[in-house]
């Protein structure tokens, strides 16, 4: 055991002390209760996040924490934007608009359009409509894309949410019917890697307690995604893994939870005082760090190209 298992180990018995674990790891999620925990943080997100809505992690280079890193994921879309003749693109899960805000100022000419679930997030959304011809978000369920037209899109993208899909599969071949014959879907999530025989107790528990923090029932593997893919008409033209440069924010995050299960004079009423859905993603915080540094997960850009005979 390495220093940073270690270290996991430790944090888990911490939080064992406080919450009833058995309890916490029994735990089931379902769409509701995720509409609930986005209601729930969407001031902390703002506070302890980002004030400018953005609610995926940063990518530092430098390996310093720097809020320009949160622009990373957008700027990887434009650069496809830029490669391909782009009329229209859409984020699905497109949370607080943060990413198609950005995109929609650097390409006036480009047609936005995104949907997500939470009505929380999206009340943020349509504040910013105003100010913008090229951009329009509504509620929708990115497993049913039933108001777009077929071969309509030239990009479709997300960030950090196709993990919550209940059937990833439909979600491919949704995503397909509505692309233009040689258009692009761009992923960028979080996967956990499969450890097999290696996989530990505590490892089952990290996984699990940081599911539960983000509101996920199970994190999915990138080889089952690359697998969808495939079977719905899908190429593989792009795949890095920059699961290192996520350090820096896992940090921050890892600062800020260290006070909800190490400060034995906080710990206690913090429990009693915050609502569930707002310790539980602390769990995340506390535990993402470590969960990078013993190469536990990956997050992924992925790029996925439409057959043109599709």
């Amino acid at each position: 055991m390495n220093i940073y298992e270690k270290s996991i180990h430790k944090k888990i018995e911490n939080i064992a002390r406080i919450y009833n674990l058995d309890k916490i790891l029994n735990f089931k999620i379902d769409n509701k209760y995720i509409q609930k925990y986005y209601l729930v943080n969407k001031i902390p997100y703002s506070i302890f996040h980002s004030r400018k809505n953005y609610v995926h992690f940063a990518v530092n280079k430098n390996g310093k924490y720097s809020e320009d890193g949160l622009n990373y994921q957008p700027k990887f879309v434009a650069k496809y934007i830029k490669k391909i003749q782009t009329q229209n693109v859409l984020e699905i899960a497109c949370g607080r608009a943060a990413n198609l805000t950005y995109l929609a100022n650097k390409f006036p000419q480009v047609n936005f359009f995104g949907i997500d679930l939470s009505k929380a997030q999206l009340s943020l959304a349509f504040k910013k409509l105003r100010k913008y011809n090229n951009l329009k978000v509504e509620q929708g369920d990115y497993h049913n894309l039933s108001k777009f037209k077929s071969h309509s899109f030239d990009i479709v993208f997300v960030v950090e949410a196709l993990y919550y899909s209940t059937n990833e599969i439909k979600v491919f071949a949704e995503v397909n019917r509505i692309l233009k014959p040689s258009g692009l879907f761009i992923i960028i999530d979080g996967y956990w890697n499969d450890l097999k025989e290696k996989t530990t107790r505590d490892n089952k528990i990290a996984k699990r307690l940081s599911e539960l923090g983000i509101a996920l029932n199970k994190y999915g593997e990138y080889e089952q995604i690359e697998k969808y893919a495939n079977k719905t008409g899908f190429v593989n033209i792009e795949k890095n893994n920059l699961i290192q440069y996520l350090l820096p924010n896992a940090e921050k995050f890892e600062k800020m939870a260290k006070i909800v299960f190490e400060k034995k004079c906080l710990a206690f009423p913090i429990k009693y005082l915050f609502p569930k859905k707002f310790i539980y993603n602390a769990f995340f915080g506390y535990l993402i760090a470590d969960t990078i540094r013993v190469n536990w997960c990956q997050y992924v850009f992925s790029v996925f190209q439409k057959s043109k005979n599709i």
